[in-house]
């Protein structure tokens, strides 16, 4: 995506004149690609890769992917697997990490009622045994 120097509207990458204005839009920047070797330097893809129309996951990766993430261990594994790699599909990268953040999130959840439920118990409890 790229703005517009006249007007300021943010427009796809490909696309080489302003929808709105009709100015000529400067080159796309260049962004480098997760997971290329850090040792050489960052790798630098093409400013459409994973964002272009034809290369949308289709619907039924994401019902598989979702199937998939349900599962306990493999699910997460997989979940960090798709976080840290895999730029053919851009969305499967985004769900993977939004999946990953809301389960991280979950299991925090779920400690932190444990934790409360346990501790509620044992001020209820511990009297209670303590005086009879």
């Amino acid at each position: 995506m790229v703005f517009c120097k006249q007007c300021g509207l943010l427009a796809p990458a490909r696309v080489q004149r302003c929808p709105r204005c009709g100015a000529p839009l400067p080159p796309a920047p260049r962004r480098p690609v997760c997971g290329q070797g850090a040792a050489e330097g960052p790798v630098y893809a093409s400013p459409s890769h994973g964002e272009d129309e034809d290369e949308t996951m289709p619907t039924w990766q994401y019902v598989v992917m979702m199937l998939i993430f349900s599962l306990p261990v493999i699910g997460l594994f997989m979940m960090i697997w798709w976080s840290c790699g895999d730029l053919h599909y851009i969305e499967r990268v985004r769900l993977a990490r939004a999946c990953l953040i809301q389960r991280i999130l979950a299991d925090l959840l779920v400690v932190a009622l444990v934790l409360l439920l346990f501790s509620a118990a044992n001020t209820m409890v511990l009297p209670l045994l303590l005086y009879h």
